[in-house]
This record gives structure tokens, C-alpha cells and sequence, in this order.
């Protein structure tokens, strides 16, 4: 069934821009859209979407069923207290601030907690999400898991399954405690995949390419292999497609025995790496 949703979305950025525009091209008609934010980037021309500069703009009346934050975290905790006003309608509040909980967003909304029911219930508040989308859904191609402080309605569900999924994949985690592990892999991950195209095209031109070939072939080599790892999802794994191409005495064999050697390998940096960015999403629960 087509989804109607009656949209505020605070924040224009490039995340927000990206979700705005998936909406935009998944919901067509069924979304009336209002945007808060002073410098709007990443709008379709002739969207049909209305823009203020800050809430207060607003009409006094005006009740949304969905709210997104696209602001950052730093932003958040400032701007729940002003929501109250627009909240009559009990909207969903989704928020894709890093490291900003549920139980923070209820806290700014007023709630001294996340009772067994509470604001899951729309007799007694709001409904909230925390969602963690990826870069990759500025092409429509992201993935973003969310959570919430239990069981939402089943309309109230295809609501944020409609926003979050304008972007590329949807992913409801049962526990919040995994969404700072969430942030590290797939929040984080498109950054750790662009510095490896980095190194290997710097690695290709040590090798006496010229730019515009290295960058070709790592390019599509990246893409092709992620294409194939997914087109396998289910039959053949990551583990078993690296020993497909890995021939016992060979040229990758020669390469793995440097990015897979120990201490310091390949494995051993990533497990640091993600670490270290989960480490700093909790981090970031400090902002409230």
C-alpha cells in the first residue's frame, strides 16, 4: 500500500538532502514535505517541498506524522526541547544523529525515561527511532539500520521502512546497544573502502601506471568485486570468493602473505579501526 506521510525534516545537508530526494522520488505525491534548515544543498529543483529557516517559522498548527533530524549530534539535544510545539499529531521522530540514543531523544523531548511502553504507545508520546544510514544513499545505494524503543505499529513501521528505504536498504536491530558497532561498519565503512582505492591507485602509479589507468582499474575493480559479493550472498562467501582467486603459489597468493601476515595485517588494522570509531559513537552519547 502507498504510503501518505505529512514530512518535517530539520536539517538539508548532504544526508538529509540525499533522504529528501529519495523520498521525493519513491513517495511522489503521497509526500507533503517541510524543511527546516537556513541553507537548504541538495534539493531537486521545483520539489514542491516548502522551506524555512528555523522552526519557529513554522505555522503554529502544523502537525506532522513523520520528523526527521538530519542536523549533527552537537545539534540535537538544542532543538528537542523546540520540537514540543508540532508534536500533537504523535509523529514519529527519527533521528540519524551519531551517537545520539533513544533514551537521550526522549530526554530532550521531556520523558525522564524509556518505560516499558513509553513512547511506543501514541497514547502516551511520540514514537522514536534512532537510524544510522551510510554515503552510499546520496545514489540511492545506502544501508540504514535503525532501532527503536519497541515494537512500533505496523502503519507507524511502513512509515520509517518508506523513509529509511527511499535511500537504498532498511535494517531494523532489535538492540540499541549495537548501533555503535552499526556506525563503525556500515556508518564509517564507505570511508575505509574510498582510502583503500586511495592506496591502491597510489600503489598502481609506484608501479609505473599512469593515473588515469590506475584509477580505471581500481575503480571498476572494486565495483565489479563488490557486485559479485552480493550477487553470491547465500552461495558463496567472502572467504570462499578470496580463494577462488587466490592460486597456491601465485601472484594474490604473494600479496596475502603481506596484508595477512601477523602482527599488523590487514585484519588486525581493521579490527583497530572499527574500534576505535565505535569507541567515539559512544563517545558522542556524551553531547546530551
Amino acid at each position: 500500500m502507498a504510503q501518505s506521510i505529512n514530512l518535517l525534516q530539520i536539517g538539508c545537508g548532504q544526508m538529509g538532502g540525499a533522504m529528501l530526494a529519495g523520498m521525493l522520488a519513491s513517495l511522489g505525491r503521497g509526500l507533503t514535505a517541510r524543511v527546516v534548515d537556513p541553507q537548504p544543498r541538495h534539493v531537486p529543483q521545483d520539489s514542491g517541498v516548502s522551506f524555512y529557516h528555523q522552526l519557529g517559522d513554522l505555522p503554529a498548527d502544523y502537525a506532522p506524522d513523520v520528523v526527521v533530524l538530519a542536523v549533527k549530534p552537537q545539534q540535537v539535544m538544542e532543538l528537542l526541547p523546540q520540537l514540543t510545539p508540532y508534536l500533537s499529531a504523535k509523529p514519529v521522530v527519527i533521528s540519524i544523529a551519531a551517537g545520539i540514543t533513544l533514551a537521550q531523544l526522549a530526554q530532550g523531548l521531556g520523558k525522564d525515561s524509556l518505560g516499558h511502553n513509553a513512547l511506543a504507545d501514541a497514547a502516551d508520546g511520540v514514537y522514536l527511532v534512532r537510524a544510522m544510514p551510510n554515503l552510499p544513499a546520496v545514489i540511492g545505494q545506502g544501508i540504514t539500520a535503525w532501532c527503536t524503543a519497541s515494537p512500533l505499529p505496523p502503519m507507524v513501521q511502513a512509515r520509517v521502512e518508506a523513509v529509511l528505504g527511499s535511500m537504498g536498504h532498511s535494517l531494523l536491530v532489535q538492540d540499541e546497544g549495537a548501533m555503535d558497532a552499526v556506525t563503525a561498519i556500515s556508518g564509517s565503512g564507505p570511508a575505509y573502502l574510498f582510502y583503500l582505492a586511495e592506496c591502491l591507485m597510489a600503489a598502481a602509479q609506484d608501479l609505473g601506471l599512469s593515473a588515469e589507468v590506475a584509477e580505471t582499474l581500481v575503480l571498476q575493480t572494486l565495483a565489479g568485486s563488490g557486485q559479485l559479493l552480493r550477487q553470491r550472498q547465500g552461495d558463496c562467501s567472502a572467504t570462499e570468493l578470496r580463494q577462488q582467486v587466490t592460486s597456491p603459489a601465485g601472484t594474490t597468493a604473494a600479496a596475502l602473505g603481506v596484508l595477512m601476515q601477523s602482527p599488523h595485517g590487514l585484519a588486525e588494522l581493521m579490527a583497530a579501526a572499527t574500534a576505535a570509531a565505535h569507541h567515539r559513537s559512544i563517545e558522542l552519547r556524551a553531547v546530551g
